[in-house]
């Protein structure tokens, strides 16, 4: 979780704002070029925002339809959106 602290810089003096990957990646590593090193940069991202949405702090607008983006907004959630969004991105199917 190293990259918390960075995220939460960055995000949390703007609540309601929506931000996509790019920039949070762009934010954190400017200057890297190599494509598989923004990945490797990409999914610890996306580690450190899936406990952010654990814990209510973020919410995690998915992406609508192909093609589009996925934003991440700072500010209050609802414990029940995240856990189905989170199953969802982890590919199981809610139980009823």
């Amino acid at each position: 979780m190293k990259l918390a602290d960075r995220i939460i810089d960055l995000m949390a003096p703007f609540p309601g704002r929506p931000f996509r990957m790019q920039e949070l990646v762009k934010y954190i590593a400017p200057r890297v070029e190599e494509k598989s090193k923004k990945e490797a940069l990409r999914k610890q991202i996306q580690r450190v925002l899936l406990e952010l949405s654990e814990c209510g702090t973020i919410r995690i607008q998915r992406a609508d339809r192909q093609g589009s983006f996925s934003y991440y907004i700072w500010g209050k959630n609802d414990k029940r959106e995240t856990k189905s969004t989170n199953n969802e991105y982890f590919g199981v199917q809610a139980r009823n």
